[in-house]
């Protein structure tokens, strides 16, 4: 493992322009940590942790340091940069969905996503929710999800924000970090770029060896966009980009036999309009999403196996609020259609209806109570009919009995399916 960073350097710089002079020291309001609305809303009667930016910062080795230190998560890493799988309550890799900004981004290949090759420094906060009642995310959630968030904040006057970090440590490991906000009252502008390398050529104990095949190196670029068209509707665009290489390291007794490498790309985007009005609230996303990977047996030769998968989706979310008896009803419908294939694989189109019900009631501020119904229609298979029921309830004020539970299922992914096994 590579030591402790020699140096570190973090500058924040932070542009006011206001139209009037009044002292600023008026102008700041009280800051209150909490999970995003919608998700806090949505898990009565399940535990959610938040990682807000600060914590982030503090951790941006590597999403799975980040993780393994701030949450209940076992993770199984192989070594700095290497592959990092997650185990969330005792459930497999598979069962832990990540979800970004309300999209459920796990392989359609494996139907897992490895941590190190999230740039977490780019994100604004982080949810971990434990239970299996996100089922309006999607197969799979039976240990918990994860939930990265791009926020995008409309202020009054024009705000400007820079971030920058740069560290450099042993074993010739260099990280950098720049993040730019720019918020007004009609638009809000976001942007992030992140690079991490290292040589991670560290000594084994009592050893002459090094960790000869252990380098790494990644780029994250990260935007969004929103845009305020009236009182009652906004516009926001997502994207996130990231493009990595990574070497496997070999094992005692002999490291130096380790030649493989594996490289990664992917690109997300998602647009999102959104209207609020009276007693109605409505969302509308469409995304497309890509991964590709790429598997070197022998780095020095051009020869490698790969898994690629398109995405589109469109999600429509209604809700409505019924304020007489504190109840709101929320309707989920989702449309999806995926191409994926691998050098073993010819490739496949599977198509997926998905239709969710989420019922939240809330009686005089003592009990709280959600119910939750989801039906899929898919072209390769039957998905059985989902649920899930939580309750809280605050008997005094400083304390609180929550209870929980559900049905789950997760998806077949396409090495479940449609994997070629030789003889």
């Amino acid at each position: 493992m590579k030591r402790t960073i020699i140096i570190s350097v973090f500058l924040i710089f932070c542009i006011n322009c206001f139209a009037q002079n009044d002292s600023i020291i008026n102008r700041l309001d009280e800051v209150v940590l909490h999970a995003d609305k919608k998700l806090e809303k949505h898990s009565v009667g399940y535990k959610v942790i938040t990682l807000s930016d600060s914590v982030i910062l503090n951790n941006t080795e590597s999403f799975t340091s980040l993780l393994r230190f701030n949450s209940p998560i076992y993770l199984k890493e192989y070594g700095a940069g290497g592959t990092s799988s997650a185990s969330f309550r005792g459930t497999s890799a598979s069962n832990t969905a990540v979800i970004w900004n309300g999209v459920n981004i796990n392989s359609i290949n494996n139907g897992q996503t490895g941590f190190n090759s999230l740039t977490v420094s780019l994100f604004d906060g982080i949810n971990i929710r434990s239970g299996g009642g996100s089922i309006e995310y999607g197969s799979g959630a039976v240990g918990g999800t994860i939930h990265l968030n791009d926020k995008l904040l409309f202020t009054n006057e024009k705000l400007i924000t820079n971030q920058v970090l740069a560290s450099v440590g042993s074993f010739e490991t260099y990280q950098g970090l720049y993040k730019f906000k720019l918020s007004h009252s009609k638009y809000a502008v976001n942007f992030g770029v992140s690079y991490n390398q290292s040589e991670n050529d560290y000594p084994f104990l009592n050893s002459d060896l090094k960790n000869t095949n252990g380098s790494y190196q990644n780029l994250g670029v990260n935007a969004s966009v929103a845009y305020q068209l009236t009182k009652t509707s906004k516009l926001k665009f997502y994207s996130a980009n990231y493009l990595g290489e990574r070497f496997f390291s070999g094992e005692l007794p002999n490291p130096l036999s380790a030649n493989d490498k594996y490289q990664d790309l992917s690109h997300r985007n998602l647009l999102i309009y959104t209207h609020e009005k009276s007693r109605f609230a409505q969302e509308l996303k469409l995304g497309f999403l890509t991964q590709e990977y790429r598997y070197f047996d022998d780095s020095s030769k051009d020869i490698f196996s790969f898994g690629k998968s398109k995405r589109y989706l469109a999600n429509y979310n209604l809700a409505y609020n019924m304020p007489e008896i504190k109840a709101k009803i929320t309707s989920y419908s989702e449309y999806e259609s995926v191409f994926g294939k691998t050098d073993r694989i010819t490739e496949k189109n599977r198509q997926q209806f998905s239709q969710s019900i989420v019922y939240n009631q809330n009686i005089d501020n003592l009990v709280f109570l959600e119910a939750k119904f989801r039906k899929d229609y898919n072209t390769d298979y039957k998905v059985p009919f989902t649920y899930a029921l939580g309750v809280k309830m605050k008997p005094l004020k400083a304390f609180f009995l929550r209870a929980n539970g559900s049905k789950n299922y997760r998806v077949p992914t396409y090495n479940d399916l449609y994997w070629y096994w030789s003889r």
